[in-house]
């Protein structure tokens, strides 16, 4: 087995038992800050730090993403937080919505974003963490960012006032070595504290990376209990292969 391998193996194990990721935790404590550094992002962006991002294998998540958009709300009113240049908006864009607001640090990604405006398409420079708005939306997605801000679990209780009544939030986080994969799961295990977990899927990407994609949904809001909803599904998918799942729901039925 190889180290990539490994790492996964143990992020796969600390993912779906809490006992083990409060032992790896121990073993090896996580820096909220490692990876928080608001004055990065307009240099890479205008040196084409990012530009990888458009590859194929960020497409595999870009369209998970738009498939549970499409499922969930249908035709929804979108804030896509971290949009970046934009890169996630392609995809939402071939399966609808009513409207769609991009949110970004970066001037420079912002601009390039605005290529795509329109009469439902905006872009806006802001920071999430002060970002104000009266306009209220279905889906709230953070793509691969909410790692980089300073408390998640207070940013996600901030946003979830722009959520409309039984809105939810779409939050993808990549792993792709071990220290970075526990902070990963620690924020997973803050967030489901205060939000109810209604479906989940993690992607299997070599070289031994893992990706979570969650919707959560605000526990004071909708009723949800502190446990997984019974109908909840949680689907394990390795990229390489195609696979069917059947979730419980579906299983008692059969």
């Amino acid at each position: 087995m190889t180290h990539a391998r490994l790492k996964r193996l143990l992020l796969l194990t600390a993912y779906q038992s809490p006992m083990a990721l409060r032992t790896l935790l121990i073993l090896h404590p996580v820096d909220r800050n490692a990876l928080r550094d608001p004055g990065r992002w307009e240099p890479e962006y205008r040196d084409g730090g990012w530009d990888w991002l458009w590859n194929s294998r960020e497409a595999i998540h870009h369209q998970v993403i738009a498939a549970y958009s499409k499922a969930l709300a249908g035709k929804a009113a979108i804030l896509d937080v971290g949009c970046g240049e934009g890169v996630l908006h392609d995809a939402l864009r071939c399966v609808g919505y009513e409207r769609y607001t991009g949110i970004d640090l970066s001037a420079t990604a912002v601009a390039r974003a605005a290529r795509s405006s329109d009469e439902r398409t905006h872009f806006v420079v802001a920071d999430a963490e002060t970002f104000e708005t009266a306009e209220r939306f279905n889906l709230i997605v953070l793509n691969e960012c909410l790692y980089y801000l300073a408390d998640p679990p207070a940013l996600l209780a901030r946003l979830a006032r722009f959520l409309e009544p039984g809105g939810a939030f779409i939050i993808s986080m990549a792993m792709g070595g071990l220290a970075d994969g526990l902070l990963m799961l620690s924020l997973w295990r803050d967030l489901e504290r205060d939000f109810a977990v209604r479906e989940e899927v993690s992607l299997l990407q070599d070289p031994g990376s893992l990706r979570i994609i969650k919707i959560l949904q605000p526990l004071q809001r909708d009723g949800y209990s502190r446990t997984r909803p019974p109908n909840a599904r949680i689907t394990q998918t390795d990229t390489r292969h195609t696979t069917t799942t059947i979730d419980k729901a579906q299983r008692s039925h059969m």
